[in-house]
């Protein structure tokens, strides 16, 4: 069976990408590894021919993308563009497909990977395999039930009717919905990757500890260091996901948790340590500072988040009018105008939060939707 190795990063993430490709190639010998890098296809192909590695461009994979690119920021179109990337590989390059995030280290054979890949269309790694007390540290149990289930820095999915259909359904929510919105309940790819399971029977939950280990999970999974290697409860660490690495404090593990220290000392911050100068000293690491492609219109100004949101409002067919969205002129003077009105309703009604929730409190909830939809009428009409 032909396996396809994958990640996804924009090229700050280079000296990452770096890391994780060097050591699937120390610990798994042979094995195709490809990566999408989210820049514009020119730069694609710079950055190619400087690091010697051929990427994949968002041209290669998806119809979509320049107006994907516009809709979302750099973690949403990075992350929007995984189940196309997927169906892609599978289509040309393998029977079987890996997905690891760039900020993932291997430790050790992916042979038995391999094998559950032989016999399961899909496989995922849940984000905790005990109980997590509602303590009040993150992340709690209440955290990753809205985050997803499982954790989608890394798939596996081998080709069948019921994946090929799967992977079309999660093109299409990636489309559109690809948000991070916690307020809303949604959290970019992985949210809608969590009904996977219910689309293709042949689905493997893989609970071992030693595969993508992290700081949701590892207060569960003691580290330690033999004359072997990496040991994750007891078992040969596999691979580490090093998300949210906070590189000037090692100690906090990841900027997105509070619940595990670790200790100078410990196992735990020298993994961490390790893992910080290898990203810091390598062949790529030059790429750390590269500025993102898509943050800019081509005229320069900045695209910030509002402009981004009012834009991906727009139903799909309007969006695709816009030939060339990053021209500012192709977005002509009317939805110019529209999008600076959008901008100015959403920072005036972010403003305005306390006196709406003053208004509920003292005359009720419908009070507070009349003055809401009031403040919006003039807002948008005068």
């Amino acid at each position: 069976m032909k396996i396809a190795y994958c990640t996804i990063a924009s090229a700050n993430y280079l000296p990452r990408v770096k890391v994780l490709a060097d050591s699937l190639a120390a610990h798994q010998p042979g094995a195709t590894f490809h990566v999408l890098l989210c820049e514009w296809p020119e730069r694609c192909r710079d950055l190619s021919v400087q690091t010697g590695f051929e990427f994949l461009s968002p041209a290669d994979v998806c119809a979509d993308w320049q107006h994907m690119a516009f809709s979302y920021d750099v973690t949403e179109f990075n992350t929007a563009l995984k189940p196309f990337l997927l169906a892609y590989l599978l289509e040309r390059h393998g029977d079987a497909v890996f997905y690891f995030d760039p900020d993932i280290e291997i430790f050790g054979s992916l042979d038995r990977l391999e094998a559950l890949a032989a016999h399961h269309a899909l496989i995922l790694t849940p984000h905790v395999c005990e109980p997590v007390a509602m303590d009040g540290l993150r992340p709690g149990i209440d955290d990753i039930i809205r985050l997803g289930q499982f954790n989608l820095g890394f798939i596996g999915l081998r080709r069948n009717p019921q994946v090929d259909g799967a992977l079309r359904w999660w093109q299409e929510v990636c489309i559109d919905y690809c948000v991070s919105d916690l307020q809303r309940g949604l959290f970019v790819d992985q949210f809608w990757a969590a009904a996977l399971p219910s689309f293709i029977q042949d689905f493997h939950c893989l609970r071992d500890p030693e595969y993508n280990a992290a700081y949701w999970n590892i207060f569960q999974r003691p580290l330690e260091r033999a004359p072997s290697g990496w040991l994750c409860q007891g078992r040969p660490l596999k691979f580490f996901h090093f998300s949210g690495l906070p590189q000037n404090d090692l100690t906090l593990v990841s900027r997105y948790q509070n619940r595990v220290d670790a200790i100078p000392g410990s196992a735990l911050h020298m993994l961490l340590a390790q893992y910080a100068e290898g990203i810091a000293n390598n062949t790529w690491s030059e790429f750390a500072d590269q500025p993102y492609s898509f943050s800019r219109f081509n005229d320069g100004k900045e695209i910030g988040l509002a402009l981004r949101r009012a834009f991906l409002d727009l139903p799909r067919s309007q969006r695709r009018q816009i030939a060339a969205p990053f021209d500012r002129s192709s977005h002509g003077p009317r939805r110019m105008h529209a999008d600076r009105v959008a901008v100015r309703v959403v920072r005036g009604l972010a403003a305005r939060l306390g006196e709406f929730a003053d208004v509920a409190g003292a005359r009720g909830l419908v009070a507070a939707m009349r003055q809401t939809a009031r403040y919006l009428w003039r807002a948008v009409f005068h």
